[in-house]
């Protein structure tokens, strides 16, 4: 979800349609949405199917953030209207479901329900926008950092923010025993990676693949996307037969293997050389509209009877739901786009909002250089 104007690489905007793809599998599988792993015989062809692709997806949410870290890196500049721009249509959005259900006569109209649908309760949209309104300042650290010094803060803050507290998750996970007050994320263990901490190192994996412009080759980085995969599988399948207490070790976006296994995917896009295509990057325009709406049509699916058929049928209803809800969701971005972009382009251009701005000052007598804030 890029929210700055750059020239749009075709491969990298592929990369987003089929990250967001990918967020739509995992809420097929998720208990609470689809329930896919639910109604699928453990030990069976399809089970292992689920399995294979919630592992492959787990990486989605985290290439968001490294795409992001990648991009926004290069700029020191944070208009203020972006934010205003996600939060309107995560609650224009939302209000448009609320009332849709009514129409539908599937939920009875009540103030405190239109309330609800009103507050931008959305995780993820909330993060990034903490994390897209401080990035300047850890770009900051690119600009007076060598690259032997960012590499360094990089395995230190990855052995504090994932590898350490996914440790102490798999402990607890061990012990059957909720362990609070001993993770370095917070009291309650990583908490999945649904935190500030977790985007602010995505953020800055990205941002260091930009600068040092790493390259690794293709057959590489895919032998390794290979081992993560495998590692995840088995110790998903750990989890299952241990159980868990409050957080599953394997499958959260602050695992390690997670977090590296995106940075990974990302490389390998990074490696493909793909002619601009307009198709591509118009379809990647929506991904972000397909976030906050796939889930809706998700519930809608007939997923018990394909989870427990047949396994090319399940592969292909899964594969079909995907596209087709990829579609209708980029159909209403297109025309959510149509209806807002003049009012945006208007706030804009009266030029009111503040903007965030990284100002570097350079100490000529000692050298010295730091950083300061401007807002305008």
């Amino acid at each position: 979800m890029e929210t700055t104007k750059t020239v749009r690489d075709s491969n990298i905007e592929l990369l987003r349609i089929l990250t967001m793809l990918g967020v739509i599998v995992l809420h097929y599988n998720n208990p609470a949405i689809g329930g896919g792993l639910l109604y699928a015989a453990e030990g069976s062809a399809n089970f292992y199917l689920l399995y294979f692709l919630e592992s492959i997806c787990m990486f989605a949410v985290n290439i968001f953030i490294i795409i992001s870290g990648f991009y926004l890196s290069g700029s020191d500049e944070r208009k203020t209207i972006k934010p205003l721009e996600l939060l309107v249509q995560v609650i224009v959005l939302s209000v448009a479901v609320f009332t849709l259900k009514i129409v539908l006569g599937r939920e009875a109209f009540s103030a405190t329900g239109l309330l609800m649908a009103m507050v931008p309760n959305n995780w993820f949209v909330i993060l990034y926008i903490a994390l897209f309104l401080i990035s300047p300042f850890l770009n900051a650290i690119f600009h007076v950092a060598s690259g032997k010094t960012l590499k360094t803060m990089l395995v230190v803050l990855l052995v504090v923010l994932s590898i350490y507290p996914t440790l102490v998750d798999v402990f607890s996970e061990i012990s059957g025993n909720k362990l609070v007050g001993l993770s370095t994320i917070g009291a309650y263990g990583s908490q999945w990676g649904y935190t500030l901490t977790n985007f602010v190192l995505l953020y800055l994996i990205g941002a260091y693949l930009r600068k040092t412009d790493l390259r690794i080759r293709s057959g590489k980085l895919l032998l390794f996307l290979a081992l993560c995969i495998i590692l995840l599988i088995g110790w998903a399948r750990v989890n299952d037969f241990i159980g868990f207490t409050g957080e599953r070790s394997a499958w959260v976006y602050s695992n390690p293997i997670v977090i590296l296994g995106a940075a990974a995917v990302f490389l390998l896009f990074r490696n493909l050389k793909l002619k601009p295509s307009r198709a591509i990057n118009a379809l990647a325009k929506g991904a972000f509209t397909v976030y906050l709406l796939h889930a809706v049509f998700v519930v809608q699916l007939n997923i018990p009877q394909y989870a427990q058929g047949n396994v090319f049928a399940l592969a292909g209803h899964i594969l079909i739901s995907a596209v087709v809800i990829y579609g209708i969701c980029w159909a209403v971005y297109w025309v959510y786009d149509l209806c807002t972009a003049p009012l945006f382009r208007l706030i804009a251009a009266k030029g009111k909002l503040p903007v965030i701005k990284l100002e570097l000052l350079t100490n000529a007598s000692s050298g010295d250089t730091k950083s300061t804030r401007d807002m305008q």
